[in-house]
């Protein structure tokens, strides 16, 4: 759907047909609220990027191209073709002692989001030595809080089948405006049902992307 046609829903699901009782104005911010919400709560937003390794540096900053507003979570990251492992700062910090952030190495091992700047990645170990980098690029999967919806033919960046999560969302928020007769406090409720069974559905595909998952079936046994 379109930011239009996501509007155009929300509208019709609140029976204003045009009166002024929500603005539309209010009615694109709570779509763009729900929009961040379902992202943050699914992290089923997720682009891939690539970082330059430079000698002797430590952090990176996460990426921030066009449609991010917030990096959430890294998912995966590989180097020289190898997976590498994803921690926290405070676990290297009980694994490793207080000296992994200043540890050189030819290679790496771990990269985390750091605990103090949290809009930078931290490798291990530096790298200190061009000839270890050559043409190599650190590749990382993440997810992410997309930009707000604007333009009248934006779409959402998740899969079609939950674009009505976000009108759930409008509906349920906007039900707990003040709008005298209009205000349907029992819709919001129902509202907010869907969005969540929406939620979880996104949040399993998630975890399980394209596989099929063969424990969510019986599987006879010859006996």
């Amino acid at each position: 759907m379109t930011f239009t046609q996501l509007q155009d829903n929300v509208t019709r699901r609140l029976r204003a047909y045009g009166n002024l009782v929500w603005t539309a104005d209010e009615i694109k911010e709570e779509i763009n609220n729900g929009y961040s919400e379902f992202c943050r709560l699914t992290h089923i937003a997720q682009k891939q990027t690539e970082v330059t390794v430079a000698i002797n540096t430590s952090q990176y900053a996460l990426p921030s191209p066009t449609g991010v507003s917030v990096v959430l979570r890294i998912w995966r990251a590989e180097w020289d073709e190898r997976v590498l492992g994803i921690m926290s700062t405070r676990t290297m910090d009980r694994s490793l002692g207080g000296t992994w952030r200043t540890a050189t190495g030819s290679t790496l091992e771990y990269v985390m989001t750091d605990s103090e700047d949290r809009t930078k990645i931290r490798i291990y170990p530096i790298i200190d030595d061009s000839d270890n980098i050559g043409t190599l690029k650190l590749k990382v999967d993440y997810s992410y809080i997309p930009s707000d919806l604007s333009a009248t033919t934006d779409t959402p960046a998740i899969p079609a089948n939950y674009h009505l999560a976000l009108v759930d969302y409008a509906v349920a928020q906007l039900q707990e405006l003040p709008v005298q007769s209009k205000q349907n406090p029992g819709m919001g409720d129902r509202a907010m049902m869907s969005f969540w069974r929406y939620v979880g559905s996104a949040k399993y595909d998630t975890s399980v992307g394209l596989i099929h998952d063969y424990r969510s079936q019986v599987i006879p046994q010859v006996v």
